[in-house]
């Protein structure tokens, strides 16, 4: 009996240890649980269709040690990865990295859609990690897509650590747009500072080129949301907070020291709840005038306006045959174009310019104006109390007038508004009705 009993506690006991060491030998090699980055964005170089464009990722995560990197190039921020439309990976590059050693990380970009980077030997990363890839197809389409980051303990990628979910946004206009995914139950790292954002809604830093001094309007989905103006290097940048999840559209116009007003740009983004999204270079179009729209051919056509500092201003005339004539703009950002019409042909013409800042992003276009150059033996049609035909009744105006105040039958007809052959308090009157600024 008892030899029984001793035989059933040693069998027993036998159990219960090899069952105790499975669970242990399981549970060892189970994957340990990912944790979402603090923070985690991919700034994008250049937001238009099917260009070549530069990634530049960061995050602050973990410092467990990390011998696999998987970047992701998706349709959806989570499940089944899926490329987007004509996104094209393979002829990428793994440029820098801050917080990792480049050397040590074997970058594979085989696979259309995945980077991985491998490091057998394994690192352990500072907090805070920046990642740069070059050469990138964006995808043909314009829409919201999503750049996701899984980083791992193995060089097999099974045992993950963290990972980083980021928006993209293509919107066609050549506007450089990064999305920075904040977990709202998240404690900020040491030293950071960290937005908490309330569920089911977003924030949105835009930030750009306009002109110094420029009172920069914004506006989403039609409502003034923001104004702000620009610092004296012609930089802007402002934050929306609060902003319901969703598809919003974005609109934006500055106005120049002088009262011009920007051609407004706008664009559509889809905002992720919980999320930060900054649009950055947003190069607002230049200002741009006339100093008068009647002219006669060989006559000097002075084309005016604002853009940021020092950027190159392309300013592009519609003839028969378009022409391109460009300028520097000051450090004021004022930039002249005094065009010699007897380069082109009697007619209507139109004028419109782009700006190319210092460090090569480009606007889109300006408003387009319209003047006329006469042709040979027309005479110059007048328009009222606007004797240098430039749209608007003012000084210049009147100081055209002055210069034929109480003469008859003046050479210049117009000065004479009210054609009784006699330049006087009744032109005057008259002028004086039509004032504009």
């Amino acid at each position: 009996m008892n030899t029984k009993k001793n035989n059933n506690n040693l069998h027993f006991k036998f159990l219960f240890t090899i069952f105790f060491s499975v669970i242990i030998f399981t549970f060892s090699f189970l994957p340990t649980k990912a944790i979402q980055f603090f923070s985690f964005s991919d700034t994008v170089s250049d937001s238009r269709e099917g260009v070549s464009a530069v990634h530049s990722l960061s995050w602050s995560g973990s410092v467990n040690t990390l011998r696999c990197i998987k970047v992701l190039f998706c349709t959806t921020p989570n499940g089944g990865c899926t490329t987007p439309t004509g996104l094209n990976s393979t002829a990428s590059s793994f440029d820098n990295s801050v917080g990792l050693t480049n050397a040590l990380w074997v970058f594979n970009n085989t696979s259309n859609g995945s980077l991985n980077l491998i490091n057998a030997l394994g690192e352990n990363p500072a907090l805070n990690v920046s990642m740069e890839f070059s050469s990138i197809t964006n995808p043909i389409v314009s829409g919201n897509f999503f750049t996701r980051v899984q980083t791992y303990s193995d060089i097999g990628c099974l045992a993950q650590v963290d990972y980083g979910i980021a928006s993209i946004v293509i919107v066609g206009q050549g506007i450089n747009v990064s999305a920075s995914v904040v977990d709202s139950t998240t404690t900020p790292p040491s030293g950071g500072g960290g937005q908490i954002i309330p569920v089911g809604f977003a924030s949105v830093v835009l930030k750009g080129k306009a002109y110094p001094g420029a009172y920069v309007t914004i506006l989403k989905d039609g409502n003034i949301a923001a104004t702000v103006n620009a610092d004296p290097s012609a930089n802007f940048e402002s934050t929306l907070t609060g902003l319901p999840a969703g598809i919003r559209t974005f609109s934006l116009w500055s106005e120049d020291k002088d009262g011009r007003k920007s051609l407004t740009m706008s664009f559509t983004a889809s905002l992720t709840a919980g999320t930060i999204t900054t649009f950055s270079g947003l190069f607002l179009p230049p200002t741009i005038d006339l100093d008068t729209t009647v002219l006669a051919k060989g006559e000097i056509l002075n084309i005016f306006g604002y853009t940021y500092p020092k950027s190159e201003v392309n300013v592009f005339i519609n003839s028969d045959s378009e022409i391109v004539e460009k300028v520097i703009a000051s450090d004021d950002g004022g930039w002249l174009l005094a065009l010699d019409t007897s380069v082109i042909e009697g007619g209507d013409h139109s004028a419109r310019s782009k700006a190319v800042s210092p460090d090569s992003e480009i606007s889109i276009f300006s408003q387009s104006l319209n003047f006329k150059v006469l042709k040979e033996g027309e005479e110059r049609p007048c328009q009222g109390a606007d004797l240098n035909f430039d749209s608007k009744v003012n000084l210049i105006d009147f100081s055209i007038l002055l210069y034929f105040w109480e003469q008859s039958n003046p050479s210049n007809i117009c000065a004479d508004i009210n054609s009784d052959r006699k330049v006087n308090l009744i032109d005057f009157s008259i002028m004086m009705y039509h004032w504009t600024n």
